[in-house]
């Protein structure tokens, strides 16, 4: 008898079932480079590296609310590797302040190790009288006001208060810094960096409470946090 050129039902079967494994593959594996396509872009609240050769807290002390952030230059400064940045850290640094504002950012590129800004408040700017007449808020890694009855004057707001772009020293610290809120009393200890990276990337620090506008942020490597 000569072979039937037709599929017989069992290899019917057999064929179906070996199209149902291959589509089962190909959605497992979507699923899979989906997972890590969407963890790329979370990273930052998902987890944050620890820089392995870089653990001392500065010897500073810890400033109250009504005196300005203490910063000591660093001599020699410190240089170090995380999530593929080098670090440089170029003064110790401590603030307490008010939290006027938390902003998260999670799809710009400084965001992969730095996922929160802090409008941070000290003297004037930590005081209810003086900041029921101040709007505040932030957006592009700025930060904004506005003053309606000009109850202090525009040079006391800018030396009192900053936007800080905040990096956490470790998954600890990320947690703390998770848990604190807007008008939040808190004080950060940590060192304030220069950020650079591949394909020309630079972030600096400011050094001075005295400017404003591009650059006058402060990039703060935060290694304690004490809420008060």
């Amino acid at each position: 008898m000569g072979m039937s050129p037709y599929i017989t039902p069992h290899h019917k079967k057999r064929n179906r079932a070996v199209r149902i494994e291959a589509l089962r593959s190909l959605i497992l594996l979507t699923v899979f480079i989906s997972v890590i396509f969407l963890a790329s872009f979370f990273y930052p609240v998902i987890t944050l590296p620890k820089a392995p050769d870089f653990d001392v807290l500065p010897e500073i002390e810890k400033p109250d609310i009504m005196s300005d952030p203490v910063q000591i230059g660093l001599s020699p400064t410190h240089r170090f590797a995380m999530k593929n940045y080098e670090i440089h850290a170029v003064a110790a640094y401590a603030v307490t302040a008010r939290i006027l504002g938390i902003r998260y950012y999670q799809f710009d590129r400084p965001s992969r190790i730095s996922p929160v800004d802090f409008a941070l408040g000290w003297k004037h700017m930590s005081q209810d009288d003086v900041l029921q007449d101040i709007n505040i808020s932030q957006s592009g890694r700025f930060y904004y006001w506005r003053t309606r009855n000009k109850t202090i004057s525009e040079r006391a707001i800018i030396t009192s208060s900053a936007n800080t772009h905040i990096i956490p020293a470790d998954r600890e610290i990320w947690r703390q810094l998770r848990r604190l809120k807007k008008n939040d009393t808190v004080t950060l200890r940590g060192y304030l960096v220069n950020v650079s990276g591949r394909y020309g990337f630079r972030w600096n620090t400011s050094l001075t409470r005295a400017d404003q506008g591009d650059g006058a942020c402060e990039i703060l490597y935060v290694m304690e946090v004490i809420k008060h």
